[in-house]
């Protein structure tokens, strides 16, 4: 099945069509295996857990460039992060110009957490220049049981339009455009149970995107009020995407991300940085720079901020103010405060976005 996007069509190629495969604990089974034409510029494989409490890392891609990516490997050619929960995952290539990404035969192999099935399909994008230089992401916005802001009145609320408005400038900044945007409410238990979210249950709030409300092929965003859980003291988390990168499939554990809007309607424009980065992580980008400076993002043209030495307070959290010319003001740095403008996009990183079958 194929789907025109503009001037790029993306075509599903269902890779368990002769049944789930069955993926294992302690040895890796019989690879998933997509032919990759001449004219496609990238590849998102997509997966789900028959077992939703199961969680399924790809430990292994095979390529006519060889093998590219072991989970075992410290010397990896493409970068790949387990799924941030389980029940789902995604990998998106290449992620980075210098990946490589050859037109042949790609083996997929998966290992998870506990024995079960999973279903995979190959998110083929093709396009007729690999140059691409623009696309339009479309999103569902969900209002989780926020007191001041819901599907009937952000259309028009001044101050929930001047955060789209920021999201829009951002990223356009870097080539991509929001297309339609569809407003939805999160309502009845559902709302009680995650309007304040644990991090442990984000993916069971990004499953609502099943919602027949919603649209495919779209970015899902869901305003909450609070999400706690984080492991690094003194940081409030506010936000988080259920991947990089996410499913750009609806209704499963990956399918989106989390916005919190406890300030509202104070702090419009971190929540909207907020939403460009967890977004772009959807997309995705990775953080350019890690806290603690010792891990950094593939990207050829992206600054890096290391700890060994750019510390100059010892404490091991790289903070902005120690990475002013080394990639503070980058949207993907790890962190931000408001004295530092952080809406930096690079070429390369646009290069990314553009691959993700949900930017069209």
């Amino acid at each position: 099945m194929a789907a025109t996007t503009g001037t790029s069509t993306v075509e599903t190629v269902d890779l368990t069509a002769g049944g789930p495969v069955t993926v294992f604990t302690n040895q890796l089974g019989t690879p998933v295996t997509v032919t990759i034409p001449a004219d496609a510029v990238s590849v998102d494989f997509v997966g789900q857990s028959a077992d939703t409490t199961a969680r399924i890392v790809v430990y292994r891609i095979e390529t006519p460039d060889g093998r590219i990516y072991d989970y075992s490997s410290v010397t990896n050619r493409m970068k790949v992060l387990p799924p941030s929960g389980p029940g789902s995952f995604s990998v998106l290539a290449p992620n980075s110009p210098s990946a490589p990404f050859s037109p042949g035969t790609w083996n997929l192999y998966l290992l998870a957490s506990k024995q079960t099935t999973a279903t995979v399909k190959a998110l083929i994008k093709h396009a007729p220049s690999p140059a691409l230089t623009a696309g339009a992401v479309d999103m569902n916005l969900f209002f989780v049981g926020l007191p001041a802001l819901n599907a009937t009145n952000a259309p028009t609320d001044t101050n929930f339009q001047a955060i789209l408005s920021r999201v829009r400038t951002v990223w356009a900044a870097a080539g991509v455009s929001i297309g339609n945007v569809r407003y939805l409410d999160i309502t009845g238990a559902n709302a009680t149970a995650y309007q304040d979210l644990n991090e442990s249950d984000l993916g069971a709030l990004m499953e609502l995107s099943a919602d027949p409300g919603a649209a495919d092929d779209a970015l899902n965003v869901f305003f909450v009020r609070t999400i706690s859980g984080g492991s690094l003291n003194g940081y409030i988390i506010l936000g988080e995407s259920a991947g990089i990168p996410g499913v750009p499939v609806r209704g499963t554990t990956g399918s989106g991300m989390a916005v919190t809007t406890a300030d509202f309607p104070q702090g419009l424009d971190d929540i909207a940085d907020t939403w460009v980065h967890e977004g772009s992580h959807w997309l995705g980008l990775f953080h350019t720079t890690e806290s603690a400076g010792t891990a950094f993002d593939p990207i050829p043209d992206t600054p890096e901020c290391p700890a060994a030495t750019r510390d100059a307070n010892h404490d091991g959290i790289m903070e902005p103010g120690e990475c002013v010319g080394f990639g503070a003001d980058d949207v993907m740095f790890w962190t931000s405060v408001a004295s530092i403008p952080h809406t930096t996009l690079t070429p390369n990183q646009s290069f990314v976005l553009f691959r993700n079958p949900a930017v069209h």
